[in-house]
């Protein structure tokens, strides 16, 4: 089990001392961006942490919008949907696992909150989607937790989570 908190500077050890091998850019925005995006009120970061206070993982979420065209709706059995350009959503900016405690479930434990924060909001204020654009070496993981395939944007795969599939 995880115990999670928000980031705040006291982390910054801690922080400083998360793994990212294979994807630089994960470590590289939880310690240049992460609490400032936090602070600023443009996204919000969890740390997770195990019993021995060790950073395993984080994610970071913000407010979304999503473009899905008829032509997807349908593909994606969402034809129900009224005809909108764009709808609410939830985006999975930044998820990582330290690379010292991968393969031990907390992928998707990390996931799973990001999912019950996605539902919970959707209950409060309307939100239809979890968004997230994946990296290539991470398509796999979405797609074992239900995630469909959107567009491809540059190195990144657009995709997202159907929420009311969690009811």
């Amino acid at each position: 089990m995880l115990l999670w908190e928000y980031i705040d500077a006291k982390h910054l050890p801690a922080i400083e001392n998360f793994e990212c091998t294979d994807e630089p850019s994960i470590k590289t925005y939880l310690i240049e961006e992460a609490l400032k995006f936090h602070e600023m009120n443009l996204a919000k970061t969890k740390l997770f942490f195990d019993r021995e206070n060790n950073l395993v993982g984080f994610l970071t979420l913000y407010n979304d919008m999503m473009q899905i065209g008829r032509k997807k709706r349908k593909k994606h059995g969402l034809s129900e949907l009224p005809s909108y350009k764009w709808y609410p959503a939830i985006k999975l900016h930044y998820m990582g696992v330290d690379s010292r405690f991968r393969n031990k479930g907390y992928g998707r434990y990390i996931l799973l909150s990001a999912l019950t924060t996605a539902k919970e909001l959707s209950e409060a204020t309307g939100c239809l989607f979890l968004t997230v654009e994946s990296l290539m070496s991470a398509v796999s993981f979405y797609e074992r937790h239900e995630f469909d395939r959107l567009s491809i944007n540059g190195k990144y795969l657009n995709m997202f989570f159907k929420v009311n599939e969690l009811y």
